[in-house]
């Protein structure tokens, strides 16, 4: 619709036409499905899809579930991407029609313009995996960790069906799970340990902290239990829990009763 808006006001400023046809249109909301958690592998079932996915590529799997890659951004990280615990993501590959076919092309990261990166954390295992991969199969000829058998980038169709094969060998296969779904397992697993919407949002690269709280936010721990005890603390000035806590707020939402 941007573009479409922008290419009708220029005809409206050039006099090629009298007034733009999509001036007070509307877009359409669309509305963000909330993560069921439970449809989400556990750290078994990851394990064992990098056991069985190409194990040239199984370092993927490690980066998407550990640091919440999108598939086109794992693609194009190199070695060189990380430093001092952080993986500082700078571009991704995108699938392009051309006229022999199709191929992988770097792209600025999706909701970011061209030049913009965002840092994620690296926890020790992944690094350790990393490292392990870098020992056994090396990098690709542009430097990137993973790569085709010719040393090329990998196009992200090709990635999939290999995802989905190393599923079912790994014996889900009546699971709907696809590689996105790794990066849910690093969102509910974040947000389920504690670390807030904000940190999570930031990680994930959304283009606002509200699509995270819309996929997100009920997985919050205890957040019930943590409101009850908020909010003792403000109606009483104490901060207490249980039966007292009853009683002591009673006493302030009902002055007359002692």
């Amino acid at each position: 619709m941007a573009p479409l808006r922008s290419l009708f006001r220029s005809a409206v400023a050039e006099k090629r036409i009298p007034e733009s046809p999509v001036a007070l249109a509307s877009l359409p909301k669309i509305k963000t499905k909330r993560l069921d958690e439970k449809s989400l592998p556990d750290w078994k079932a990851v394990r064992d899809i990098a056991d069985k996915i190409r194990p040239d590529w199984a370092i993927s799997v490690w980066l998407m579930a550990g640091c919440g890659l999108r598939i086109g951004e794992v693609l194009a990280v190199r070695q060189t991407d990380f430093e001092s615990g952080m993986l500082r993501l700078r571009r991704q590959f995108v699938r392009v029609k051309r006229a022999d076919g199709y191929r992988a092309e770097l792209a600025p990261l999706k909701a970011r313009d061209e030049g913009e990166w965002r840092d994620v954390p690296v926890p020790s295992y992944v690094w350790l995996a990393v490292e392990r991969h870098v020992a056994q199969h090396g990098i690709g000829r542009d430097g990137y960790l993973l790569h085709a058998h010719h040393g090329g980038e990998v196009l992200d169709s090709n990635y999939r069906t290999d995802f989905k094969a190393a599923v079912k060998k790994a014996g889900y296969g009546d699971e709907p799970w696809t590689a996105h779904t790794l990066r849910h397992f690093f969102a509910s697993s974040a947000i389920a340990g504690g670390v807030s919407l904000l940190e999570v949002s930031r990680w994930l690269g959304h283009a606002t902290i509200q699509i995270t709280a819309d996929i997100y936010g009920h997985l919050t721990p205890d957040a019930g239990g943590r409101l009850r005890s908020v909010m003792d603390q403000v109606l009483t000035g104490v901060s207490v829990v249980g039966a007292e806590s009853e009683d002591r707020a009673g006493s302030v939402l009902s002055p007359g009763v002692k």
